[in-house]
């Protein structure tokens, strides 16, 4: 508010239109204050949903976090050999498949795979 024009319109002038000033700052301090606290609880709903507090506490145990960790590489790697060696031994078992079955095309792919595979084992010291 400028302050010469409330000089202007005398003192009961000057105290009235500082009144209103007043008021509207406390209208608009007590609505910011509101949209202030929708969002703090907003903020405080989300978290609570996601369980920080859980999760918090959980990385305050730094022995429990590598623990943990250990367990699921180990669980991981066993997984990929498991499933790894069940997809191998298919593969190898539908190839077989195709050399008793002698189709001409995948027969001798394989039949030059294997001889491939011999020399090269011969080779070797």
């Amino acid at each position: 508010m400028d302050v010469r024009r409330a000089a202007e319109g005398g003192a009961d002038g000057v105290a009235e239109r500082l009144a209103e000033a007043a008021r509207d700052d406390r209208e608009e301090i007590r609505d910011l204050l509101r949209r202030l606290t929708r969002r703090v609880d907003d903020f405080l709903w989300a978290a609570h949903r996601m369980d920080v507090a859980e999760f918090v506490e959980y990385f305050r145990h730094p022995g429990r976090v590598l623990w943990t960790s250990f367990i699921t590489g180990v669980a991981r790697g066993l997984g990929i050999a498991v499933g790894f060696t069940i997809l191998g031994a298919a593969l190898l078992w539908v190839l077989r498949q195709a050399v008793i079955m002698n189709l001409p095309g995948i027969g001798h792919f394989i039949a030059q795979l294997i001889r491939i595979i011999n020399e090269d084992l011969r080779l070797r010291p």
